[in-house]
């Protein structure tokens, strides 16, 4: 499948994170695992942040964490990835990943690049929103699931 313009440019600009993860990871060990989760982490609560200002979003339910993660994800090429059922969020996609692409490319471990880089930026972006929200990672594709699914459950 070829990429858009736009999810070349969410791939490449996932492939500069990645490949300065892994070249601190050559350099420095697990330690650079570490400090990428934290960095992530920041990373995805400022995403939130700027999200839910453009949005004008003052809520902390689960259609607002929606619209926000929705407004963060369409910037990656990924859209209409969320929906809500209830007090979840459910995000959910089998098709194009900028992480999923850039990992390929840079032949980079997909496991621990989702567990240090994704899954922490995507749990902050929801928290961004309501900081008591939960998220459970229920399928992955680097697990050999045919789709991720990230649910979050507001309290």
């Amino acid at each position: 499948m070829a990429l858009t313009k736009e999810q070349a440019a969410a791939v490449q600009s996932q492939a500069q994170l990645i490949g300065l993860v892994m070249a601190y990871y050559q350099r420095y060990g697990e330690d650079a695992f570490q400090v990428a989760k934290g960095f992530s982490t920041q990373l995805g609560k400022m995403m939130g942040d700027n999200a839910k200002k453009a949005l004008n979003i003052t809520g902390t339910d689960a259609q607002a964490i929606a619209a926000v993660a929705n407004a963060a994800l369409s910037q990656l090429g990924m859209t209409g990835v969320c929906r809500v059922e209830g007090n979840k969020v459910i995000a959910e996609t089998d098709g194009f990943c900028p992480i999923m692409e850039a990992v390929k490319m840079l032949n980079a471990p997909w496991n621990k690049i989702d567990e240090v880089c994704a899954w922490p930026a995507f749990g902050a972006l929801g928290a961004s929103v309501n900081p008591n929200v939960k998220i459970d990672i229920v399928t992955a594709r680097h697990r050999g699931d045919k789709s991720c699914k990230h649910v979050f459950t507001v309290p």
